[in-house]
C-alpha cells in the first residue's frame, strides 16, 4: 500500500475636450521641420544663407531651402510646392547609400507615413524617385531605382511651432494634460496602423499657433537632427533606437523582440512627467551610457507629486503607471492613458489603481537589500504576497465598480458618480497610508540597530502590533492595513501569525458596517482562505456558505462578487477532497463564468481548470478522460494568450498532475520541468511558488522511477522551506513527508521512519492532536512502521488514529475506512489473520457505500480480506473476492506500482491455495510486466 494522505500544497463638474480638427498648415510665424524642428529664425527664407550646400535646386515641383535636419542615410529640407503653393518638408537619401536595401527601406519608411492620416501627426503628401542626371521625378522599384541611379524621396507637410514642453510651460494643469490627451490620440492612431514611433520626445512633437499639437517622425527618427547621435539606423539585438531620457527599459536593453506598442506609452509617461514637472523622469545628463542605462531601468523616477503636489493623488497614479519599468504593469496602449486624463479631468474614477502595499514593499526591499537583512527571501516572498487581494478578489472590486459607472453613465445620477468620486480618493487614502506604514516598518529593520539577522515576519509582527496606535482614529485605514499584512504573512506562509489579524479585521468589519457589508465580507472571504491553508476546512467552507448566501440575495446570482465566492467555496471544497459538493458547484459555475465573464476570459479559464482538476481527483475513468479534455485544451488555449503567462503555468501543473495520476509520468516530468523553468524566471529561484513547483516536480519524478533526481529535488525543496519559514513550519514538514515517502519507496526504511515520526510530533506541535494533518502523519507514520515490522507499534499508532476519526468524523466517514485498511494491513503482515479479516470487512463495509465499483481503493481492501480469508481456511471462498479486487487495482490509473505488484501477489496466494492455477496465471503474466517500484 502507498501511503494514503501525504499533505500537498495546492496551487492557489465635467471637462470638455476640444475637437479633433482636419489636417491644416501651421502658420509660418516660426520655422520648424519634419524631420527636426529649426528654432533659427529665417531672414533669407528658402533662398537665404540656409540654403543647401550642394547644387541641388529643385525636385519635381519642389523648390528645395535650407536644410532641416541631416543624418547618416539622408536629408530633411524645407521646401516649397508649386502647386498648391505651400511649405512642405522634402526627405531625400544621400547619394552613395542608395542600394536596393537602403532604398526598400526607404520605401517602406514612406508608405508607412502615407498610412497615416490623423490631425495630430504630419501627412505624408507624396512619394517617388528622382533622376539626378535628368532632372525628373518618377515611381520605380527599389532594385530598379538602385541600377539607374535614382534617389527616393518623399514630400510631407511642414509643421513650425514650439516643441510640446515649451508651449506648455505657459498653460495651466488642465490645459497641460488636454495636450497630452491629443497626442495619445494620435500615437493610438498610429499604433492601429502598425507604427510604433519608438522616438516620442518634446522635440517631434510640435504645437502651433493654434495650440493643436502634431507628432513628427513616424519611423524617420534617424534622420533628425537634434539628438541624432543617440540613435542608430539599425534595429538589431544590441542596437538602441530611440532618444535615452524617453526610452522605456526594454529599448534601454535593445532587444527588438520585446518592443512593442508600450514602449510609445511610456514615452508618453516621460512626456506628461516633463510637462507637469518641468524636468525628465530621471537625471541621466552628463552620466555614462551603462549608468544612464541602469538608472531607467533599475531606479523609480521621483515621484511627481514630490515636485508639482497638485498632481498628488489620481494624476500621481496615472504618470507613474505609465512610467512603470514592467511593460505588463503599465498602461496597455495610449488610448488607455488618454481615457484616464479624460476621467481625472472630468472628475470620474480612474482605471489605474496605485500600486499595492506589497508591490511597494518588494520595490523597497530591492533598493536597501542591506537595511532589511535577509534581502533575498524577502524580495522574493513578497512578489508572492500580493495573490490573495490582488488577485482573488481585485475580479470582484473592479466589476462592482464597473457595474456602478455604468450605471450611472446610463442614468445620469450626478450624485452617485460623486459618490464614486469620494470613494475612489477614500480609497486612493486608504492605499496611500498602507503603503507608507508598511514601507516605514520594513525600513526599522536597519541592521544596524536590529542586527544582520532581522526578518520579514518580525517586521509583520511589529506592523501588526502598531496599527491601532498608528490609526486609532482611522478605523478604516487600520482594516485595510490589517489585510495588507495578511497578505503578506500568506505570501510567507504564516498562517498561524495571520489569522488573528484576519479575525480581527473581519470582526471589527462587522462591528463597524454590519454583517453584509461589502468589506465585512470580503474581510470574511480572506478568513475562510487563511482557515483553508491550515486545513480548518470545516470552518473555512462555513463563512463562505454565509458569504455566498449574503451575496445571491443582495447582489444577485450572476453578479462578479458572486461568482467569486462560489469559486471560493468550490476551491475549499476541493482541498477538502470533498470532490463531489465541488464538482458540482464548478458545473454551476461554469457556465455562468461563460455567460457573464466570456469564453475567453481568464476567470472562465481558472474555473476550467478548477474543474478538471477535481475530475481527476474522482479516480473514476469516465472523470479522467473529461479532466484530460479539459486541461489539455485549457493549456492549448493559454499558450495562445501570452497575456496570461502565469495563468499558463498553473495550468501546465494541473495537467502534470493528471499525468502523473494517468501514469504518464515521462510526461508528468517534461511538464513540471517547464513550469519550473517558467516560476524560477518569473518569481526567483526562492519564492514559495517555485518551491512548491520543485516539490511537486520530485513527487512526479519519484512516480517516473527517477530517484535520485527526485531525491536531489525533494532535498532543495526542504532546505529552502527550512531557511525561508523554519523547520518546523508547516512547509518544512511537508517537505519531510514527501521525503520521507520517497526514502520508504526505495527502502531506506529507517531513515523514512525517523522522519515520518518527526513530521508527526511536528505537526502535533503545530496544529493540535486532532487536527487532520497531524493524524494523516500519523497513519503514513503506522505504515512505515509496518514495514519495518514493529507490528505493536504501528498497531498502538493506528488505534489512537481510529479512535480520533471516529470520534471527529463519524463512524462511516472514508479515513475511518482508511484506518481501518491500514490496521488490517498490519495484521496481514503480521500473520494475525483473524484480527485482519475483522477490520477489513468493516473497511470494505465503508467503502462500498462511499466508492464505486472497480475502485482501486476497494479493490486493495478486497484483496487483502481475501488473504486473511485464505489463510484460515476459506481459500475457495476467497478466490473471487481476491481476483476482482486485484482486477479493479490494476486497472486504476492512479494506483501505485507497489499496490498493483501485491493486488497480484495476494491474488496468486489465494488461487494457489484454493488450487486454482489457472486464475493465478494471468496475474503472475501481469506481475512479471510490473516494474520492481
Amino acid at each position: 500500500m502507498t501511503p494514503p494522505n501525504d499533505p500537498t500544497p495546492h496551487d492557489e463638474a465635467s471637462a470638455e475636450l476640444p475637437p479633433e480638427d482636419q489636417p491644416t498648415l501651421m502658420s509660418p510665424t516660426r520655422p520648424g521641420g519634419s524631420g527636426a524642428m529649426s528654432r533659427t529664425p529665417t531672414p533669407g527664407g528658402l533662398d537665404g544663407a540656409d540654403a543647401p550646400a550642394t547644387h541641388l535646386k529643385r525636385i519635381g515641383p519642389y523648390q528645395l531651402g535650407r536644410v532641416l535636419g541631416e543624418g547618416g542615410f539622408g536629408t530633411v529640407y524645407l521646401a516649397e510646392q508649386e502647386s498648391p503653393r505651400r511649405r512642405v518638408a522634402v526627405k531625400m537619401l544621400r547619394p552613395g547609400v542608395a542600394g536596393p536595401q537602403a532604398l526598400a527601406r526607404f520605401a517602406h519608411e514612406s508608405e508607412t507615413l502615407a498610412r497615416l492620416s490623423h490631425p495630430g501627426i504630419a501627412q505624408v503628401i507624396e512619394a517617388g524617385f528622382y533622376d539626378p542626371i535628368t532632372g525628373d521625378v518618377a515611381l520605380a522599384r527599389a532594385r530598379s531605382a538602385a541600377s539607374r541611379g535614382l534617389l527616393p524621396f518623399f514630400a510631407m507637410e511642414f509643421v513650425e511651432g514650439k516643441a510640446l514642453t515649451e508651449h506648455a510651460s505657459g498653460l495651466g494643469l488642465r490645459e497641460k494634460l488636454l495636450l497630452v490627451v491629443r497626442v495619445c490620440k494620435a500615437v493610438q492612431h498610429a499604433h492601429t496602423k502598425g507604427v510604433i514611433h519608438r522616438d516620442l520626445k518634446p522635440a517631434n512633437i510640435l504645437v502651433g499657433a493654434d495650440g493643436l499639437p502634431k507628432v513628427l517622425d513616424f519611423g524617420v527618427a534617424r534622420v533628425t537632427g537634434e539628438g541624432f547621435q543617440e540613435r542608430t539606423t539599425r534595429t538589431d539585438v544590441g542596437q538602441i533606437i530611440g532618444t535615452l531620457g524617453y526610452m522605456s527599459p526594454e529599448q534601454v536593453k535593445a532587444d527588438p523582440s520585446e518592443i512593442d506598442t508600450r514602449a510609445d506609452v511610456y514615452a508618453l509617461g516621460a512626456i506628461l512627467y516633463e510637462c507637469l514637472a518641468g524636468r525628465a523622469p530621471h537625471r541621466i545628463e552628463g552620466k555614462p551610457l551603462h549608468e544612464a542605462a541602469r538608472i531607467i531601468c533599475d531606479e523609480a523616477p521621483a515621484k511627481i507629486s514630490t515636485l508639482v503636489p497638485a498632481a498628488r493623488g489620481d494624476l500621481e497614479t496615472i504618470v507613474h503607471r505609465a512610467l512603470e519599468k514592467d511593460k505588463a504593469r503599465r498602461y496597455q496602449s495610449a488610448s488607455d492613458l488618454a481615457e484616464d486624463l479624460t476621467r481625472y479631468l472630468r472628475n470620474e474614477p480612474i482605471l489605474a489603481r496605485p500600486p499595492s502595499a506589497v508591490y511597494q514593499l518588494t520595490k523597497f526591499a530591492q533598493r536597501n537589500k542591506l537595511l532589511v537583512g535577509s534581502a533575498a527571501a524577502i524580495v522574493l516572498l513578497l512578489a508572492g504576497a500580493s495573490v490573495g487581494m490582488s488577485v482573488l478578489f481585485l475580479w470582484a472590486r473592479e466589476a462592482e465598480r464597473q457595474e456602478v459607472l455604468r450605471r450611472t453613465e446610463a442614468e445620469g445620477a450626478t450624485a452617485e458618480a460623486n459618490r464614486q468620486r469620494d470613494a475612489a480618493r477614500a480609497a486612493e487614502r486608504k492605499a496611500t497610508a498602507v503603503s507608507e506604514f508598511l514601507a516605514r516598518t520594513l525600513a526599522s529593520g536597519d541592521p544596524d540597530e536590529n542586527g544582520l539577522d532581522v526578518t520579514l515576519a518580525s517586521l509583520l509582527d511589529k506592523a501588526a502590533g502598531g496599527i491601532d496606535r498608528e490609526f486609532a482614529e482611522a478605523p478604516d485605514v487600520a482594516h485595510a492595513v490589517r489585510l495588507a499584512i495578511v497578505e503578506s504573512y500568506r505570501g510567507l506562509g504564516l498562517y498561524e501569525q495571520a489569522l488573528p489579524i484576519v479575525e480581527r479585521a473581519h470582526a471589527d468589519a462587522a462591528k463597524r458596517l454590519g454583517a453584509e457589508d461589502v468589506e465585512t465580507l470580503h474581510a470574511g472571504e480572506w478568513r475562510a482562505m487563511i482557515l483553508g491553508h491550515l486545513a480548518r476546512y470545516k470552518e473555512a467552507i462555513a463563512i463562505v456558505e454565509g458569504t455566498l448566501e449574503v451575496r445571491r440575495r443582495t447582489q444577485g446570482s450572476e453578479h462578479p462578487s458572486t461568482l467569486n465566492a462560489m469559486n471560493t467555496l468550490g476551491t475549499q471544497y476541493q482541498q477538502q477532497g470533498r470532490f463531489v459538493e465541488a464538482e458540482k458547484i464548478f458545473r454551476e459555475l461554469l457556465p455562468m463564468r461563460r455567460r457573464v465573464q466570456g469564453e475567453g476570459d481568464e476567470r472562465t479559464l481558472d474555473t476550467i481548470r478548477r474543474l478538471g482538476e477535481t475530475l481527476a481527483n474522482m479516480e473514476l475513468p469516465e472523470k479522467l478522460s473529461e479532466s484530460d479534455s479539459l486541461l489539455t485544451g485549457l493549456v492549448a488555449t493559454l499558450r495562445d494568450r501570452p497575456d496570461l503567462g502565469s495563468d499558463l503555468n498553473i495550468a501546465i501543473g494541473s495537467l502534470a498532475e493528471l499525468r502523473r495520476l494517468q501514469g504518464r509520468n515521462a510526461e508528468a516530468v517534461e511538464l513540471g520541468k517547464e513550469r519550473l523553468a517558467y516560476s524560477q524566471r518569473a518569481n526567483g529561484p526562492e519564492h514559495p511558488r517555485t518551491v512548491m513547483v520543485m516539490n511537486n516536480l520530485a513527487k512526479s519524478m519519484e512516480q517516473a522511477g527517477q530517484f535520485e533526481d527526485a531525491e536531489k529535488l525533494h532535498l532543495q525543496t526542504l532546505a529552502l522551506r527550512e531557511k525561508v519559514s523554519g523547520a518546523e513550519s508547516f512547509d518544512a514538514l511537508t517537505s519531510v513527508a514527501h521525503l520521507s515517502t520517497l526514502y520508504q519507496r526505495i527502502g531506506r526504511l529507517e531513515d523514512s521512519e525517523r522522519m515520518r515520526e518527526r513530521v508527526t510530533r511536528g505537526f502535533e506541535k503545530l496544529l493540535g492532536r486532532d487536527h487532520p494533518q497531524a493524524i494523516i502523519s500519523a497513519t503514513n507514520w503506522a505504515y512505515v512502521l509496518t514495514d519495518l515490522k514493529r507490528f505493536d507499534r504501528a498497531r498502538e499508532v493506528l488505534e489512537d488514529v481510529l479512535e480520533r476519526r471516529a470520534r471527529l468524523l463519524g463512524p462511516d466517514h472514508a479515513e475511518v475506512a482508511l484506518t481501518r485498511s491500514m490496521l488490517g494491513f498490519n495484521a496481514v503482515s503480521a500473520g494475525l489473520w483473524a484480527e485482519a479479516e475483522g477490520h477489513l470487512r468493516e473497511a470494505l463495509r465503508i467503502r462500498e457505500k462511499i466508492l464505486p465499483e472497480g475502485s482501486g481503493i476497494r479493490g486493495v481492501t478486497m484483496t487483502m480480506l481475501a488473504e486473511a480469508m485464505a489463510r484460515q481456511g476459506r481459500a475457495a471462498e476467497a478466490l473471487e473476492i481476491a481476483c476482482t479486487g486485484a482486477q479493479w487495482v490494476l486497472v486504476d490509473q492512479r494506483a501505485p506500482v507497489r499496490n498493483k505488484r501485491e493486488a497480484c501477489g495476494r491474488a496468486i496466494t489465494v488461487a494457489d491455495l484454493a488450487g486454482a492455477p489457472d486464475r493465478a496465471a494471468p496475474f503472475r503474466e501481469q506481475l512479471r510486466a510490473l516494474p520492481e517500484r
